[in-house]
């Protein structure tokens, strides 16, 4: 009963009537009181807000070692409202400063992913280990990586101010994504964060096990493309490499946006001199990556700034082959009306109308198989409304400015099926 009305004041913000209650001796034998949901008054007093009580409860008997259900004590609490001076008040009673949660938090972790950063320098200052990854969470995030995810430049100063700093171009796997610090921040959008991991010195084109620099990874597993722009702009702007970079698959940037259907960051590439015909380990271009989607932005991009269309890959297959077998109708129609070669195999003999066969796929190999008539009749197909049309032959086409000068003769024989 004298529990609860101990609480009563705590609920109530009373802090004055409080104190006096705890100078009752009768009272104050209740000043570790434990409720029916497993919480102490200093859980509420901390939670509530009411932090000058504390002193009064801990000097009245109450205990700092207490968990909640969540596995909490009043040192997690503490740190995660940023309350430093109750960290030193409890610590003179507790050892423990890296005392886990339930969910694997340690008191560092909270004050860092609740933006409190006087309380981060005190538990640091204290010895708190930021380099613990919590076992709880499916990434496996220490307090580096809560730090670049926090929206606050200062959090990763104070970490640098504590001797971080060597560890700042650690790569350490974070759960399937292989995340550092770094990336972290690049895939929130903190563009103070990113500036102070360059301006301490962060290798910009430092690789993950994959072989992914941040350019690359920012493409994979970015949140949103309005976030991302500005992060590709800062990237190449303090020397990411956007051509040249290749990971363990000899994929370029360029062509990580061409997978990722990014047409904005890959006119950034471009922009930059990213090279179009650039050959992954499979002998693939960017505009077969871009040919598994279902739009054609990315397709006139990479045209445009001179993409060969008829490119083959490892196995023979073009990006037309892609197109038609992942049913991509519109793009078959770009392609077809840029010139696409619709009779060239792949190495098992197959044009692209036999790898879009399914009854769903019907409308694309009759696209396919209508400019495969065109070019065997030594014209080139052009699409008007949707309809394949010959508007003139190969010898007077005039090539367009930036693609590639293959439709001023006739296909080679190759293999491909034309008939001269």
């Amino acid at each position: 009963m004298s529990g609860a009305y101990l609480r009563s004041l705590i609920a109530a913000g009373d802090e004055t009537a409080l104190k006096e209650a705890l100078d009752n001796p009768v009272l104050s034998n209740f000043a570790d009181d434990i409720d029916d949901k497993g919480r102490s008054l200093l859980h509420d007093a901390i939670e509530s807000g009411l932090y000058a009580a504390v002193p009064a409860l801990m000097a009245a008997g109450a205990s700092a070692k207490t968990q909640d259900p969540l596995g909490r004590s009043p040192l997690h609490l503490a740190a995660q409202h940023g309350q430093a001076d109750i960290c030193r008040l409890i610590l003179a009673t507790q050892k423990n400063i890296d005392t886990r949660t339930h969910a694997g938090e340690t008191p560092l972790m909270l004050a860092i992913a609740h933006g409190h950063v006087d309380a981060a320098v005190f538990l640091l200052a204290c010895g708190a280990d930021p380099t613990l990854k919590n076992p709880a969470d499916k990434d496996g995030m220490n307090a580096w990586h809560l730090a670049a995810k926090c929206e606050n430049p200062a959090m990763i100063d104070i970490f640098l101010r504590h001797g971080e700093h060597a560890r700042m171009n650690d790569v350490c796997a974070v759960g399937r994504t292989h995340a550092d610090a770094f990336r972290l921040a690049l895939r929130e959008g903190h563009g103070a964060v990113v500036q102070r991991f360059i301006d301490h010195g962060i290798d910009v084109n430092k690789r993950d096990s994959e072989g992914h620099t941040p350019l690359h990874w920012l493409l994979l597993h970015r949140k949103t493309r309005a976030e991302a722009l500005p992060m590709i702009k800062l990237l190449l702007k303090n020397g990411a490499d956007g051509d040249k970079a290749a990971n363990l698959w000899g994929e370029t940037p360029l062509m990580i946006a061409a997978k990722a259907d990014f047409p904005e960051a890959m006119k950034l590439l471009l922009d930059k001199g990213a090279d179009v015909t650039r050959l992954s380990h499979y002998r693939e271009t960017a505009l077969h990556f871009a040919a598994h989607h279902y739009t054609v932005d990315t397709i006139l991009i990479l045209l445009d700034h001179g993409a060969d269309i008829n490119a083959p890959d490892r196995i023979g297959q073009t990006p037309l082959h892609i197109a038609a077998h992942h049913n991509r109708r519109d793009v078959v129609k770009t392609l077809v009306a840029q010139g696409a070669d619709p009779l060239l195999k792949d190495q098992r003999g197959r044009t692209p109308d036999l790898l879009c066969q399914a009854p769903v796929q019907e409308t694309t190999r009759a696209i396919v198989l209508r400019a495969q008539d065109e070019w065997r009749k030594g014209g080139r197909p052009v699409l008007e409304n949707g309809r394949l049309k010959k508007r003139f032959n190969l010898q007077s086409r005039r090539p367009r400015s930036g693609l590639p000068r293959r439709f001023d003769k006739k296909p080679p024989s190759n293999g491909g099926g034309y008939q001269p």
